[in-house]
């Protein structure tokens, strides 16, 4: 389960980052053919202080809440964006990257509730 969570740690920033640079990229083509950016910058870049604070939990129970309510969160993320994209038009790439990012942070965020509980505190160990 430690490779599981090794892999989920290094994976979440990449996909917190993309998540930023996808507020940079056309979201969507509104209705009369103009191309728009996100309007609320909050959408985008709530995940790299979430993702810093889970990483320096040690608490596993208070670190799989926290996923758990991250994970939440980026749901309701994702059905907003997908709100302001796909009805309002033609989602673009900017579009397409934050929805990739999100469902990778939300994932992981729901396999890291279910991992921490799991797993014992790390401790180093000295000696034979």
């Amino acid at each position: 389960m430690q490779s599981i969570e090794r892999l989920i740690n290094y994976v979440q920033p990449f996909a917190s980052i993309g998540l930023g640079l996808s507020y940079f990229l056309p979201l969507y083509q509104s209705a009369n053919g103009e191309i728009r950016h996100a309007d609320e910058w909050g959408l985008f870049f709530w995940a790299i202080p979430v993702i810093i604070i889970i990483f320096k939990t040690s608490n596993r129970w208070l670190k799989a809440g926290l996923c758990f309510l991250s994970a939440i969160g980026g749901l309701l993320d994702l059905f907003l964006i997908t709100f302001l994209a796909t009805f309002k038009s033609m989602p673009l790439v900017g579009f397409a990257i934050a929805r990739a990012s999100i469902i990778i942070l939300v994932m992981g965020w729901f396999a890291l509730c279910l991992i921490s509980p799991l797993t014992p505190g790390h401790k180093l160990r000295y000696g034979g």
